[in-house]
């Protein structure tokens, strides 16, 4: 068994609680194209894909060639430029994120790998202070998202470590098949607003915290060693 060398983190619903301004940024384009606003229930449902996905699921209103075109994108484009500006009004980290990474840095390398646009993953990690645990940034602004593996592959490439020394942590089903596409172990988030679907994660946890006593018994080593 390899031991656990590199952490990657999903970001919405994993280290951070950012659906109430999706959902405000994402009802205040409704509303400015007439339409009535969504409850916040169902928006936080249609997360998980990044924004071009989650516009198509909350503008049914776009039928035909509308859901795919050039009305799409002027959507798009809208709801990135207000969600862009209002990303951290009411976005919080998860409770013991800030003390379990903290925790966690000396003995892992960190990562981030989200199928968020990555400006704003960026300046939500900056203003909640949790930028400088990792060490890179991977945002979706490319044609393969989660659970495409070609993320997870490449953090590993660029931090020189091996699939079997990682460990994708998420709260959505894209976030488990993209680590067992990439031959990553996997824990499952169950505080998060996303769904395990058929996936079979390597664990499960039900709070932020639990990862202190979860990761020793992936890695099977409980070292303390300072993985660099």
């Amino acid at each position: 068994m390899s031991e656990l060398q590199l952490l990657v983190f999903d970001l919405d619903g994993t280290l951070v609680d950012s659906s109430g301004d999706i959902a405000a940024s994402i009802n205040f384009t409704r509303e400015s194209r007439g339409l009535p606003a969504l409850d916040i229930a169902l928006i936080r449902s249609h997360l998980g894909d990044g924004a071009r996905q989650l516009v198509q699921r909350c503008f049914p209103e776009l039928t035909g060639d509308e859901a795919e075109g050039e009305e799409l994108d002027v959507t798009l484009a809208a709801f990135r430029e207000h969600y862009t500006e209002h990303c951290t009004d009411l976005t919080e980290a998860y409770a013991g994120v800030m003390e379990t990474l903290e925790r966690l840095k000396s003995r892992y390398r960190m990562a981030v790998l989200t199928n968020k646009y990555r400006a704003a993953s960026v300046i939500i990690l900056e203003k909640l202070g949790l930028l400088p645990f990792f060490e890179i940034v991977v945002g979706g602004d490319g044609p393969c998202l989660k659970p495409c593996p070609e993320g997870l592959l490449s953090i590993a490439q660029t931090l020189e470590r091996e699939p079997g020394q990682m460990v994708m942590i998420g709260d959505h089903h894209t976030d488990l098949e993209a680590g067992r596409r990439a031959g990553v172990k996997t824990i499952f988030c169950e505080y998060g607003f996303g769904i395990r679907g058929e996936e079979s994660p390597d664990a499960v946890i039900a709070q932020f915290s639990d990862l202190s006593s979860v990761l020793p018994e992936l890695s099977g080593t409980g070292s303390d060693q300072f993985h660099r």
